[in-house]
């Protein structure tokens, strides 16, 4: 299964014409100030009502802040305006500032590693998506790891993996960090660098520093957690069926053949599908990462007949039957072998 150039020209026309490589810049900001209005608003009732209001708030500044900082996903792929600068801001707000996550590191571990090749295991490169400790997402990976781990691996990492998702907070912002040390120690201080630290330490500011000096550490750092851990779950909701059930490969050859046998689009219903922030149509969003999430809906028709035609594969799920079918696959990727996607692999597959 080899996509031609004049193929992929053909599908990028009809894109063009139709439309979808417009940005939504105004739309996108104006989601986002809402978004943090509302979760303005959250913070003002937590802080004036009672102990147990406060606490039951904590899961709503979750799920509000979820859809914010994604916002910061289209400034990452340049997707959210013609501008730089305004690509750039978008990215420092809703990720080092909103999130803590660093901008420099998130351009590496998603434009750069998981985009190039999704689902790829191998000894000296993967796909750090599929590359999570301590859970195996295929043979070769729980091959390479130790005794204990093959045993949690065995036995329960499928039901362990959606409690796990929620400290993927703490854990990308340590790893923003230890690459940030890499990548001064290799290139320097440069502009990108300082966006990043002075965004952080504003984070760390008005999350931690400076409401702890008014209500004390131990509330602050309640919220804080809790609010951001629910985050976490969030963004494994969003992003695990995009590809988690789908082959993991050991290697490649065709860029569009690779994206479309391992990604999956989400089916929602349209009063969800804006929480998204596009990334239910995964397959549109990896094939082009310049459409806006604002307009991947629009794209979504075009390529899915565009794969008919070809004789593609188009991978569709509902929601619910796609978090199913993570656990299932989990339960069994200790076992899973990796499929070869080379041309010669599959030359040689089909004799």
């Amino acid at each position: 299964m080899v996509v031609s150039r004049h193929d992929a020209k053909e599908l990028r026309k009809r894109l063009t014409d139709a439309g979808v490589f417009e940005r939504t810049e105004g739309k996108a900001w104006a989601v986002f100030a809402l978004l943090m209005a509302v979760f303005a608003v959250l913070t003002a009732i937590q802080i004036s009502g009672p102990l147990w209001l406060a606490v039951l708030i904590v899961p709503l500044q979750g799920l509000v802040l979820t859809p914010a900082a994604m916002h910061g996903h289209d400034g990452a792929h340049r997707a959210h305006s013609s501008k730089r600068w305004s690509n750039d801001l978008m990215a420092s707000l809703a990720f080092p500032l909103l999130s803590g996550l660093g901008a420099v590191y998130w351009r590496m571990k998603h434009n750069t590693m998981h985009h190039v090749h999704p689902n790829l295991i191998t000894a000296d490169k993967s796909d750090p998506d599929m590359n999570m400790w301590p859970l195996a997402t295929s043979r070769f990976a729980h091959d390479n790891s130790g005794p204990l781990r093959r045993l949690f691996q065995r036995t329960v990492q499928a039901y362990a993996f959606w409690p796990i998702t929620m400290f993927m907070a703490p854990m990308m912002r340590t790893l923003t960090f230890v690459y940030l040390a890499r990548y001064v120690r290799a290139k320097g201080v440069d502009r990108t660098v300082i966006y990043d630290l002075v965004c952080l330490a504003g984070h760390y500011t008005l999350w931690l520093a400076v409401p702890a000096s008014i209500f004390g550490i131990w509330p602050v750092l309640g919220v804080y957690v809790g609010a951001w851990a629910v985050v976490s779950l969030m963004l494994a909701v969003i992003f695990a069926p995009g590809h988690i059930g789908l082959p993991v490969v050991s290697g490649h050859g065709d860029f569009w053949s690779l994206q479309l046998q391992t990604t999956r689009n989400l089916e929602l219903p349209w009063w969800a599908d804006w929480y998204f922030v596009g990334l239910n149509y995964q397959i549109e969003h990896h094939l082009f990462q310049n459409i806006s999430a604002a307009q991947l809906h629009r794209a979504a028709p075009i390529v899915r007949a565009w794969c008919a035609e070809k004789g593609l594969p188009y991978h569709e799920m509902r929601l619910g039957p796609a978090l199913a079918e993570v656990t299932r696959f989990l339960d069994r990727s200790w076992d899973v072998a990796r499929v070869d996607l080379t041309p010669a692999a599959q030359q040689n597959a089909a004799r």
